[in-house]
Protein backbone atom coordinates (compact mmCIF):
# COMPACT_ATOMS: atom_id res chain seq x y z
CA UNK A 1 0.00 0.00 0.00
CA UNK A 2 1.01 3.31 -0.77
CA UNK A 3 0.37 6.20 1.74
CA UNK A 4 -0.71 4.24 4.24
CA UNK A 5 -2.22 4.65 7.68
CA UNK A 6 -2.48 2.30 10.64
CA UNK A 7 -4.99 1.51 13.44
CA UNK A 8 -5.33 -0.86 15.93
CA UNK A 9 -9.17 -1.00 17.11
CA UNK A 10 -9.65 -2.76 20.45
CA UNK A 11 -13.52 -4.16 20.42
CA UNK A 12 -16.00 -4.87 23.23
CA UNK A 13 -17.89 -7.34 21.05
CA UNK A 14 -16.04 -10.28 19.80
CA UNK A 15 -14.81 -10.48 16.55
CA UNK A 16 -17.50 -12.86 14.22
CA UNK A 17 -20.14 -10.20 15.02
CA UNK A 18 -18.27 -7.50 13.89
CA UNK A 19 -17.26 -9.51 10.94
CA UNK A 20 -20.99 -10.02 9.95
CA UNK A 21 -22.04 -6.32 10.42
CA UNK A 22 -19.53 -5.56 8.41
CA UNK A 23 -20.25 -8.00 5.86
CA UNK A 24 -23.91 -6.93 5.97
CA UNK A 25 -23.29 -3.39 5.51
CA UNK A 26 -21.25 -4.48 2.37
CA UNK A 27 -23.70 -7.14 0.80
CA UNK A 28 -26.77 -5.05 1.91
CA UNK A 29 -29.49 -3.73 -0.55
CA UNK A 30 -26.66 -4.80 -3.29
CA UNK A 31 -29.09 -3.27 -6.16
CA UNK A 32 -29.42 0.13 -4.53
CA UNK A 33 -26.38 2.10 -3.85
CA UNK A 34 -27.68 4.44 -2.09
CA UNK A 35 -28.06 2.82 1.12
CA UNK A 36 -24.88 1.00 0.86
CA UNK A 37 -21.62 2.14 2.64
CA UNK A 38 -18.97 -0.56 1.85
CA UNK A 39 -17.95 -2.95 -0.99
CA UNK A 40 -15.02 -5.47 -0.72
CA UNK A 41 -15.10 -8.89 0.98
CA UNK A 42 -14.86 -10.33 4.28
CA UNK A 43 -12.85 -13.25 5.65
CA UNK A 44 -12.82 -15.16 9.04
CA UNK A 45 -10.19 -13.26 10.15
CA UNK A 46 -10.68 -9.56 8.32
CA UNK A 47 -11.78 -7.96 5.29
CA UNK A 48 -10.83 -5.78 2.41
CA UNK A 49 -13.38 -2.98 1.85
CA UNK A 50 -13.93 0.52 -0.25
CA UNK A 51 -16.16 3.29 1.12
CA UNK A 52 -18.61 3.48 -1.64
CA UNK A 53 -17.82 6.69 -4.25
CA UNK A 54 -13.89 6.26 -3.61
CA UNK A 55 -12.38 3.38 -5.82
CA UNK A 56 -9.18 3.74 -4.98
CA UNK A 57 -9.09 4.29 -1.21
CA UNK A 58 -8.70 0.61 0.36
CA UNK A 59 -9.77 -0.27 4.21
CA UNK A 60 -8.37 -3.73 4.98
CA UNK A 61 -8.44 -5.32 8.02
CA UNK A 62 -7.21 -8.56 10.04
CA UNK A 63 -7.85 -9.66 13.38
CA UNK A 64 -4.60 -10.93 15.66
CA UNK A 65 -4.26 -11.87 19.13
CA UNK A 66 -2.52 -9.91 21.47
CA UNK A 67 -0.25 -10.87 24.37
CA UNK A 68 -3.41 -11.18 26.90
CA UNK A 69 -5.15 -13.79 23.69
CA UNK A 70 -7.78 -10.39 23.25
CA UNK A 71 -8.54 -10.11 19.52
CA UNK A 72 -7.38 -6.86 18.24
CA UNK A 73 -8.42 -5.12 14.79
CA UNK A 74 -5.43 -3.54 12.82
CA UNK A 75 -6.67 -1.41 9.97
CA UNK A 76 -4.57 -0.37 7.42
CA UNK A 77 -6.38 2.68 5.17
CA UNK A 78 -4.44 3.59 2.01
CA UNK A 79 -4.11 3.12 -2.02
CA UNK A 80 -2.45 -0.06 -3.23
CA UNK A 81 0.02 -0.30 -5.43
CA UNK A 82 -1.87 -1.41 -8.44
CA UNK A 83 -4.17 1.69 -8.65
CA UNK A 84 -1.16 3.71 -8.46
CA UNK A 85 0.32 2.45 -11.62
CA UNK A 86 -3.12 2.27 -13.18
CA UNK A 87 -2.72 6.19 -12.60
CA UNK A 88 0.68 6.50 -13.77
CA UNK A 89 0.15 4.69 -16.54
CA UNK A 90 -2.88 7.35 -17.60
CA UNK A 91 -0.68 10.30 -17.07
CA UNK A 92 2.04 8.48 -19.08
CA UNK A 93 -0.36 8.19 -21.92
CA UNK A 94 -2.01 11.81 -21.82
CA UNK A 95 0.81 13.96 -21.51
CA UNK A 96 2.67 12.90 -24.85
CA UNK A 97 -0.02 14.20 -26.66
CA UNK A 98 -0.18 17.17 -25.11
CA UNK A 99 3.97 17.81 -25.29
CA UNK A 100 3.17 16.79 -28.93
CA UNK A 101 0.58 19.53 -29.91
CA UNK A 102 2.68 22.20 -27.57
CA UNK A 103 6.23 21.44 -28.56
CA UNK A 104 8.86 24.13 -26.86
CA UNK A 105 6.47 24.97 -23.57
CA UNK A 106 7.97 23.31 -21.34
CA UNK A 107 7.47 25.24 -18.77
CA UNK A 108 4.03 25.54 -18.80
CA UNK A 109 4.00 21.91 -18.59
CA UNK A 110 5.83 21.94 -15.35
CA UNK A 111 3.57 24.76 -14.58
CA UNK A 112 0.43 22.34 -15.45
CA UNK A 113 1.92 19.59 -13.61
CA UNK A 114 2.63 21.22 -10.41
CA UNK A 115 -0.20 22.30 -10.11
CA UNK A 116 -2.11 19.12 -10.64
CA UNK A 117 -0.04 17.50 -8.28
CA UNK A 118 -1.11 20.29 -5.63
CA UNK A 119 -4.49 19.62 -6.53
CA UNK A 120 -4.44 16.25 -6.13
CA UNK A 121 -2.60 16.17 -3.11
CA UNK A 122 -5.10 18.34 -1.39
CA UNK A 123 -8.05 16.54 -2.93
CA UNK A 124 -6.52 13.24 -1.39
CA UNK A 125 -5.74 14.56 2.30
CA UNK A 126 -9.55 15.83 1.88
CA UNK A 127 -11.03 13.08 1.19
CA UNK A 128 -8.86 10.09 3.07
CA UNK A 129 -10.19 12.38 6.19
CA UNK A 130 -13.96 12.42 5.23
CA UNK A 131 -13.41 8.44 4.05
CA UNK A 132 -11.90 7.16 7.60
CA UNK A 133 -14.59 9.37 9.13
CA UNK A 134 -17.41 7.77 7.41
CA UNK A 135 -15.26 4.10 8.09
CA UNK A 136 -14.89 4.96 12.07
CA UNK A 137 -18.53 6.36 12.69
CA UNK A 138 -19.42 3.15 10.83
CA UNK A 139 -17.16 0.96 13.17
CA UNK A 140 -18.35 3.10 16.36
CA UNK A 141 -22.24 2.15 15.74
CA UNK A 142 -21.13 -1.11 15.40
CA UNK A 143 -19.79 -1.34 18.98
CA UNK A 144 -20.06 2.21 20.88
CA UNK A 145 -17.33 0.73 23.42
CA UNK A 146 -14.47 0.63 20.86
CA UNK A 147 -11.43 2.00 20.96
CA UNK A 148 -9.82 3.50 18.26
CA UNK A 149 -5.62 4.22 18.42
CA UNK A 150 -3.63 5.69 15.79
CA UNK A 151 -0.23 3.16 15.70
CA UNK A 152 1.67 5.23 12.32
CA UNK A 153 0.77 7.50 9.86
CA UNK A 154 1.47 7.57 6.70
CA UNK A 155 4.14 4.80 5.94
CA UNK A 156 5.76 4.82 2.40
Amino acid sequence: MFLRSKYQVVFSKPKKAILSNIEESIFKSFPDYNGKKFKGEVTDDGFEVKVMGNEYLSFIGKFVSDKNNEELLKVSIGVKYFDVLILVLLLGIFVPFYTDENSGTTYGIILISLGLAIFMGYSYYNNVKDMKKIFFDVLKNFDQDCKIISINKFIY
